[in-house]
């Protein structure tokens, strides 16, 4: 009985003893950074909307085969992967269904991908080997970005080179004859940094005629003229070919399978290439300036003999993007103001055969807009943000 008494009082003698300084530090955990929120680099404590940051780790980490199967987890993000290879597939923010793909804006490094024929995004066009993060902020964007932005958006941040040299090459097999290869090489050479990446992907898929092949090479330019001016040049070629199974009613799955099709010969070929030149400079104490050039051109050939109709299309999309960002104090007070200017030209030419006829389309869309925003920080935790946008748009 003693003894037990002993060993009671010596142990709340060892759990009364203050722990030591060093055992009370705690890790320190710097906040996350997001691109998305106001178009700059911004603590997410500071953005008026929910958002999520798929990180690096998260990604190397995960089974996706692609950008797709990354966001299928994601709280508030309803993935509709139709053919299950991600060309056709569409993700809604916010519940607005149908009309998902088309309020929701996709950014590829601050640039737009989403298309002016309402078609939706083509995700094969971004390989996840070459993905950084990928941000998603649910909530309307409209103030910043205009038109697509109503749901939310997805920014999706491809690597630059950090090391003064790297190189790596990747393989991948999967059931349904999947396969993906690819490479990189890249380094940092005082104020010059490159990387350059190429691709393979291909998946025979899960329905018959249910394919997809695709290539891509891309890469990225950065120089630092000095500590306060930047360049940055980038730039992607992608093609794919890509089967259509279409879809089968219920007989029909009775009769033949759940992987067959009535269309063994429905295909499209797409050739979608850009080039993107920023460039940064502050302005000492009266902030700083920075602006993207792009330009994309996006072919399409569309074959769909059980429809007796085939058509091409070509798209071409110019846009400048210049911006003022100002961080200063007004009476003490942390204050961030953004101005900006957004221009887009898109020409569309498609050329169809049917049944009907031959048939020939131009559409012309210029879309030019104004924008400001200011952040206003009383205290901390609590930020007044001021927003507005000025969009004309016209359609010839």
């Amino acid at each position: 009985m003693k003894q037990s008494v002993s060993v009671i009082a010596s142990f709340i003698f060892l759990i009364s003893i203050p722990i030591s300084p060093c055992a009370q530090e705690k890790e320190v955990t710097l906040e996350e950074v997001v691109v998305t929120g106001t178009r700059d680099v911004q603590e997410i404590r500071k953005i008026p909307a929910n958002v999520t940051v798929i990180t690096k780790e998260e990604i190397e980490q995960s089974n996706s085969q692609n950008v797709i199967g990354l966001m299928r987890n994601e709280v508030g993000v309803v993935v509709r992967d139709y053919y299950g290879t991600g060309k056709t597939a569409s993700v809604d923010i916010r519940g607005f269904g149908e009309t998902g793909l088309l309020n929701t804006l996709v950014l590829v490094d601050g640039r737009r991908v989403n298309e002016i024929d309402l078609s939706g995004v083509d995700w094969t066009q971004i390989p996840l080997d070459q993905v950084e993060r990928i941000e998603i902020v649910r909530g309307s964007g409209s103030v910043l970005y205009g038109d697509n932005a109503v749901g939310g958006v997805i920014n999706i941040i491809t690597k630059t080179p950090e090391k003064p040299f790297s190189a790596k090459a990747e393989g991948v097999v999967g059931s349904y004859h999947y396969n993906r290869e690819s490479g990189s090489v890249g380094g940092k050479w005082g104020p010059l940094s490159a990387i350059l990446h190429a691709g393979y992907n291909a998946t025979e898929g899960y329905r018959e005629n249910g394919f997809l092949r695709s290539k891509d090479v891309g890469g990225r330019l950065i120089y630092e003229l000095n500590q306060d001016i930047s360049f940055n040049l980038s730039g992607s070629l992608h093609k794919d070919d890509a089967g259509y199974p279409g879809s089968l009613y219920e007989e029909d799955i009775h009769r033949l399978s759940r992987r067959a099709t009535l269309r063994p010969d429905d295909e499209a070929e797409t050739d979608d290439r850009y080039g993107v030149l920023g460039i940064k400079a502050k302005l000492w104490d009266l902030g700083r300036i920075e602006a993207d050039f792009s330009c994309r051109n996006r072919k399409v050939d569309d074959s769909f003999p059980s429809f007796s109709f085939n058509d091409q299309r070509n798209l071409i999309t110019l846009g400048v993007t210049p911006r003022y960002i100002l961080e200063k104090s007004v009476w003490r007070f942390p204050n961030k103001l953004t101005l900006g200017f957004d221009f887009y030209r898109s020409d569309s030419d498609v050329n169809s055969v049917s049944s009907l006829g031959p048939n020939e389309s131009e559409v012309r869309k210029e879309s030019t807009a104004f924008y400001a925003l200011d952040e206003f920080s009383v205290l901390k935790d609590l930020i007044f943000s001021f927003g507005y946008r000025h969009e004309w748009v016209t359609y010839d």
